[in-house]
C-alpha cells in the first residue's frame, strides 16, 4: 500500500512540475509592456476605396428593407421630441474571403440626439454624403496595452460614434443644489441620464460592440471587470460628491473613467489641464462615417444631463459627436482560456453593489483554489488537467484566480 501512495505522489509531483514548466513558459515566451499593441477581435474600420472591389461588393448586397436599423434618433429640437429612425443602416457580405460592412444613410446624423438632421457634422467634414453606399473593410482591432499585469486594453483608435444616452427627459419634479430641473434617460424619471450603469452605451458595448468584434474565441479570453462608475465630484472630492454616482457593474466591454484617463500607471499625464497627447487619437473612417470623432467617451458621470469626454471638458449625453474607444482585459498568454465564456447580452440595469473587496471574497469562498498546502497542490494538478483538455473551471466564487 505504501508502495502504492509513492508512485501515485511521485505521478502527481511529475505532472505538477510538467503543469509549472508549461506555465512558466506560457507567460515566458511573450511577455508585454505598457504601451504595447497587440491586434484582438476584428471590426469596420477603413473605407474601401478601390473601385473595382466597390462594384463587386455593390453587385452583394440586398434590397434597402433587408438592411439593418442602427435605430438612430432625431428630434425637433424639443424636449422629450426624440423619436427612433431606420435612416441609417447597415449590411454585412463576405467578398474574397474578407468581410465588409456597408453603411447608407438617408439624412445626416444630428450631432445631439433630439435634434433633427445636421449640416455640420464629422459626417460632412469626412466627405461623406446621403444616399451613396459606403464600404467597410472588417480588420484586426488594435489596443494599446494600459496595464500588462492585469491584461487592460484600450482600443488604439475609436472605433464607433454613439450617444451615451440615447434618450434624455427634463423633469422640474426633482431639483438638487439650486437648480429646477434634473434630466433623465427615461420618461419614467427612474435614471439619470448621466447614469452609466443604466446607459445604452453600456448596453451597446456589451450586446452589439461585443458580438460583431468577437468570435467566441476570443469572447472566452475576455475578463469581466469590476467597476467603480464613480461621479466627476465623488473623483475629486467635490461637495456634490456621491449626487451623480452610478452603481457599480461588472462587464466584459467598459469605457475608461476619469481618473483612469489621469492614471500615469497607465500612461496617461495626470494633470487635467494639460493636453495630454495620450488621450488624443483618431477616428476610424467607419466611426466618422457614423459622425464619430476623435474624443472619446468616459464612463464618469457629472450632472444630471453630463458625462466626460477625453477632452474631460462636461458634454451633454445625447451628443453623437464623440467616439467609441472600448477597453476591457484579456488574457495575453492563453489561447486555451480558462475564462467563463457564458454569452453577453444586454447587462441587467438592476444591478446590486458588489463588495469590490477581494480579501472579504475570497474570505467567504470555500472553493479549492483558495486552499493551502496539500489541497492547494492537489487543485494545481487538476488546473493542469483543466488547460490540457480545454475544460473552463469556473469558481463558485464568481472571481478569476486562474
Amino acid at each position: 500500500m505504501k508502495k502504492f501512495l509513492s508512485i501515485i505522489l511521485s505521478l502527481l509531483f511529475v505532472l505538477y512540475s510538467a503543469s509549472l514548466v508549461n506555465i512558466v513558459f506560457a507567460e515566458n515566451d511573450i511577455t508585454y509592456d505598457m504601451g504595447d499593441v497587440i491586434s484582438f477581435g476584428s471590426y469596420p474600420q477603413s473605407k474601401v476605396t478601390d473601385e473595382e472591389t466597390i462594384a463587386s461588393l455593390n453587385k452583394l448586397v440586398p434590397d434597402w428593407k433587408y438592411w439593418v436599423s442602427y435605430g438612430y434618433y432625431s428630434g425637433n429640437g424639443e424636449n422629450h421630441s426624440m423619436v427612433q429612425g431606420d435612416w441609417t443602416r447597415y449590411i454585412d457580405v463576405e467578398f474574397g474571403g474578407e468581410k465588409y460592412r456597408a453603411v447608407k444613410f438617408t439624412q445626416y446624423r444630428p450631432n445631439a440626439n433630439q435634434y433633427e438632421a445636421s449640416y455640420m457634422t464629422e459626417q460632412i467634414r469626412g466627405g461623406y454624403k446621403t444616399n451613396v453606399i459606403y464600404w467597410f473593410k472588417y480588420e484586426p482591432i488594435q489596443w494599446i496595452i494600459l496595464d500588462p499585469e492585469t491584461g487592460l486594453v484600450l482600443s488604439e483608435q475609436a472605433l464607433d460614434a454613439q450617444a451615451f444616452n440615447d434618450t434624455s427627459y427634463f423633469s422640474n419634479k426633482f431639483s438638487y443644489n439650486n437648480y429646477a430641473y434634473a434630466v433623465f434617460s427615461d420618461s419614467s424619471c427612474s435614471n439619470y441620464a448621466s447614469d452609466y450603469a443604466a446607459s445604452t452605451i453600456r448596453k451597446w458595448l456589451n450586446a452589439d460592440f461585443f458580438n460583431t468584434a468577437f468570435s467566441e474565441t476570443d469572447k472566452a479570453d475576455i475578463y469581466y471587470t469590476y467597476l467603480n462608475n464613480l461621479s466627476y465630484y465623488t473623483l475629486i472630492d467635490d461637495a456634490w460628491a456621491e449626487d451623480f454616482d452610478s452603481v457599480p457593474t461588472e462587464d466584459k466591454v467598459f469605457l475608461l473613467s476619469y481618473d483612469e484617463v489621469l492614471n500615469d500607471k497607465y500612461g496617461f499625464g495626470n494633470n487635467a489641464y494639460e493636453s495630454d497627447p495620450l488621450r488624443r487619437t483618431t477616428a476610424t473612417d467607419y466611426a466618422i462615417s457614423l459622425n464619430g470623432s476623435g474624443t472619446w467617451w468616459l464612463r464618469t458621470p457629472v450632472r444630471s444631463w453630463d458625462a466626460k469626454p477625453s477632452s474631460l471638458i462636461d458634454s451633454d449625453t445625447v451628443s453623437t459627436v464623440f467616439g467609441v474607444r472600448p477597453a476591457m482585459r484579456i488574457d495575453f498568454y492563453s489561447g486555451d482560456s480558462d475564462i467563463p465564456d457564458e454569452p453577453v447580452t444586454e447587462p441587467d440595469d438592476s444591478t446590486t453593489e458588489p463588495d469590490d473587496s477581494l480579501d472579504n471574497i475570497i474570505k467567504d469562498c470555500s472553493c479549492m483554489c483558495h486552499k493551502t498546502g496539500f489541497l492547494s497542490f492537489i487543485y494545481k494538478i487538476v488546473n493542469f488537467f483543466w488547460k490540457l483538455f480545454k475544460i473552463n473551471p469556473s469558481c463558485a466564487c464568481g472571481v478569476n484566480h486562474y
